[in-house]
């Protein structure tokens, strides 16, 4: 009797175990290719000659590093004459400010006639606007100096490199790609669903990844809710090392 029961309830827990299983049969593989993650085309925003070239495509760039530089003399000497500017009018707003506080004092005390006051008053607005004039120049000019090089905005990857040496940018005219880069240690795979099929997916949801038989961890994101014939695209973010792993290889998605 005890046999039985027993065998009773290891076919009841089989059947359990059968039926949560279930699922799976529905399970989904996909199979594509890497493509780089996060690609950013960076410009000049300011016209020069090209000095400097600090990496060239394959290079891996921590954040804040000098990629390019063009010829900064003259940004440079620009930020120099602002500077010096801004503190002569900085004086002389400051001798305005106390002119017309003696000119204020005198006419309270009637030494001073209103014309002659509202001409010190005139003297003031005008220093003060030169002034505001020369700070907002000193500032375009570190701006400028700054844009004079361009600095990677994270930790990247060189894909390619648009100018060379001693070439002229001239950013007014078109803006062009100097560099393009894309965010190191991480790809994406991207593929097609059914709305069905995407309905079922949420953004950051885990995904097994494999990757040269490697697994890894990837996560759902949604890089359009535009349909294609049909089909809307999805893809999978996954952190890799940079060394080993690349874009165009390829890779099978588990759901």
């Amino acid at each position: 009797m005890k046999k039985f029961i027993f065998k009773r309830f290891v076919k009841l827990l089989l059947l359990l175990v059968l039926i949560n299983n279930i699922p799976l049969l529905n399970a989904k593989e996909i199979k594509t290719k890497l493509t780089w993650f996060n690609v950013t085309k960076l410009s000049f925003r300011v016209s020069g000659i090209v000095s400097e070239l600090y990496v060239q495509p394959g290079d891996y760039i921590k954040k804040n590093k000098k990629l390019i530089n063009l010829d900064q003399r003259e940004y440079l000497e620009n930020v120099t004459l602002t500077k010096s500017l801004f503190k002569s009018r900085k004086s002389e707003l400051d001798e305005a400010k106390r002119e017309l506080e003696r000119a204020t004092e005198l006419y309270d005390r009637t030494v001073l006639s209103e014309h002659e006051l509202q001409t010190v008053k005139n003297n003031f607005i005008s220093s003060e606007t030169r002034f505001v004039t020369a700070n907002t120049n000193k500032l375009k000019a570190k701006r400028e100096l700054e844009f004079s090089t361009i600095v990677s905005p994270f930790n990247a990857i060189v894909l390619n490199v648009n100018v060379n040496r001693s070439e002229t940018i001239i950013s007014t005219f078109a803006v062009t790609p100097a560099i393009i880069i894309a965010q190191a240690d991480k790809l994406a795979a991207q593929f097609m669903l059914t709305a069905d099929e995407q309905a079922k997916l949420k953004n950051n949801d885990p995904v097994k990844v494999v990757i040269a038989g490697a697994s890894y961890e990837g996560k759902i994101f949604f890089p359009s809710l535009i349909s294609k014939n049909d089909l809307y695209p999805v893809a999978v973010v996954i952190s890799v090392p940079h060394e080993t792993v690349r874009a165009g290889m390829d890779v099978r998605i588990n759901f």
